[in-house]
C-alpha cells in the first residue's frame, strides 16, 4: 500500500463515488501520482507566489545592478554598452534591443555614476539575493541555517555562478550564431550548465548539509524550465519591452523585467520544491538519492 494521503486529499477522495475514489487512490499511490500530490502540497506550504515575488524583487534590486556594473566594464564599440550587453545576455532580438538601449544610459554615464564606492556597495548589496535563496532552501529542505558570518563567501560564490552562467550562455549564443541546428546546441549547453548551477547552488548555500545527489532532481527540473522560459522569453520580451517602453519609458522596462523575473522565480521555487519531493519519495529512486543521507 502506498503512503497515506494528505488531509485535504483524503477529504476530497472521501467525497467521490466509490469507483472514482478507488481509481483516484490507485493513481495517487503511483510514483507520478504521489509526486504531483506532494508537490502541490509543498508549493502551498512554501507559499510559492509570495516566495517567488520576494526572490524576484531581490534579483531585480541586487543582480540587475550587478549586471549593469559588469556591462560598464566590458569593452564594446556600441554607443550604448549597457543596453547592448544586457540584450546579448538575454538573447533579445533587434526590436527589444532598441527598446532596452533607449531606456538605459550609456556606459560612460553609468560608470561615472557608480564610481568605486558605488561599485562596492552594489557588490555587497547583491548578496541579498543569495540570502533570499538561503531562506528558500532552508524552508524547503528543513535544514539548519548556515552561519551568515562564516559562510559569507558562499553568497558571493553563488552570485558569481549566476553571472558566469549568463556570460557563458551569451558567448555560446554568439559562437553558434548562424550555425545549423544552433538552437538545439544552445539548448543542450543551457541544460548542462543549468543542471550544474542549480544543483551546486543549494549544496553550497546549505553548507553541504543536503547530499548533492538529492539536489539533482531540482537542478534538472530548473534546467528544463530554463530552456522553456528561454523560448517563451524570446516571444514575450520583445513585445512586452517595446510596448512598455513606448508607454512608460524606463519605468516600463523595469516593470517588464520584474514581471519576467517573477515567472523565472516561480520556476525556481517550484523546481526546488518538487525536486525535494522526488528525492524524499519512498520508492526505489528516492531511496537511491537519499541513501547515506543523515
Amino acid at each position: 500500500m502506498g503512503p497515506p494521503h494528505g488531509l485535504v486529499t483524503g477529504d476530497l477522495l472521501s467525497r467521490l463515488p466509490d469507483p472514482a475514489r478507488n481509481l483516484a487512490a490507485r493513481v495517487l499511490d503511483t510514483w507520478p501520482g504521489r509526486t504531483l500530490e506532494r508537490g502541490a502540497r509543498a508549493l502551498i506550504e512554501i507559499e510559492v507566489f509570495d516566495r517567488s515575488m520576494t526572490l524576484a524583487a531581490q534579483a531585480f534590486t541586487s543582480v540587475f545592478p550587478l549586471l549593469i556594473l559588469v556591462a560598464t566594464l566590458r569593452p564594446r564599440e556600441s554607443h550604448n554598452q549597457i543596453g547592448s550587453a544586457l540584450a546579448d545576455s538575454l538573447g533579445l532580438n533587434a526590436q527589444a534591443r532598441e527598446s532596452l538601449e533607449a531606456a538605459l544610459p550609456a556606459a560612460g554615464n553609468a560608470a561615472s555614476t557608480f564610481g568605486v564606492i558605488g561599485g562596492l556597495v552594489v557588490l555587497v548589496s547583491a548578496t541579498s539575493f543569495s540570502r533570499a535563496l538561503v531562506r528558500m532552501y532552508v524552508r524547503i529542505w528543513d535544514a539548519p541555517r548556515p552561519s551568515a558570518v562564516r559562510g559569507f563567501w558562499r553568497l558571493f560564490a553563488v552570485l558569481l555562478g549566476v553571472v558566469m552562467l549568463l556570460v557563458v550562455l551569451t558567448a555560446v549564443r554568439r559562437v553558434l550564431s548562424g550555425v545549423p541546428f544552433s538552437g538545439v546546441a544552445e539548448a543542450v549547453v543551457s541544460f548542462v550548465l543549468g543542471c550544474l548551477l542549480w544543483t551546486w547552488t543549494p549544496w553550497v548555500l546549505l553548507a553541504r548539509r543536503v547530499p548533492m545527489r538529492m539536489l539533482v532532481p531540482g537542478g534538472v527540473l530548473m534546467a528544463v524550465c530554463m530552456i522553456v522560459l528561454s523560448i517563451a522569453g524570446g516571444i514575450y520580451l520583445p513585445i512586452a519591452l517595446s510596448s512598455a517602453t513606448r508607454q512608460f519609458g524606463a519605468l516600463g522596462v523595469s516593470f517588464t523585467y520584474v514581471t519576467w523575473l517573477f515567472v523565472i522565480m516561480i520556476a525556481l521555487v517550484g523546481s526546488t520544491a518538487i525536486g525535494a519531493v522526488i528525492a524524499r519519495d519512498a520508492g526505489p529512486f528516492g531511496r537511491f538519492l537519499s541513501a547515506g543521507a543523515r
